[in-house]
């Protein structure tokens, strides 16, 4: 919610760049924008297979998001239900590039180069955690081993005890 409006625009300038090198990898295949999060949401599951159409999801998401990034200045600007879409097609794009790059199916370097940058860029605005959360989580572990320590020395040391 707080990305600049610097970051949205490199972002949407990462979209941008990366979109010919799916487009070519792709091969000619199209996946209209409805159908490409169920293409990038099978290909994410662990049995999930890379195809052409993987590539055209990716060109056909890289393009909502850009479009939709163009439209405005702030992610508060946006209605909610816009940035709900819009944070799902960035985890999808993100996610996927992230495991094409693991199977090292972005040897390329023109494919490799743009779609590294997109992932960094979607993951700079999707990828945080509010510092008051980091807080009230450190917090709420302090409190309950505070609270608890005895069942956990228990637990911890009945196991070590029993795997002599």
């Amino acid at each position: 919610m707080g990305a600049t409006s610097t970051a949205l625009t490199q972002l949407v300038a990462a979209a941008d760049a990366a979109r010919p090198a799916f487009t070519t990898a792709a091969g000619g295949v199209l996946v209209p924008a409805g159908a490409a999060n169920d293409t990038l949401s099978a290909f994410l599951k662990t049995t999930g297979q890379q195809s052409p159409a993987t590539y055209a999801a990716l060109a056909s998401l890289d393009q909502s998001i850009a479009d939709q990034l163009r439209q405005t200045s702030t992610f508060s600007a946006m209605p909610v239900e816009s940035r709900k879409s819009l944070r799902t097609d960035a985890y999808l794009v993100a996610e996927s590039i992230t495991k094409l790059d693991k199977k090292q199916l972005l040897a390329d370097p023109a494919l490799s180069g743009p779609s590294r940058e997109l992932k960094k860029q979607l993951e700079h605005v999707t990828k945080f955690i509010p510092t008051w959360v980091k807080f009230a989580v450190a917090i709420a572990l302090g409190l309950g081993t505070m609270i608890g320590w005895k069942r956990i020395v228990v637990t911890v040391g009945e196991k070590i005890g029993k795997s002599t």
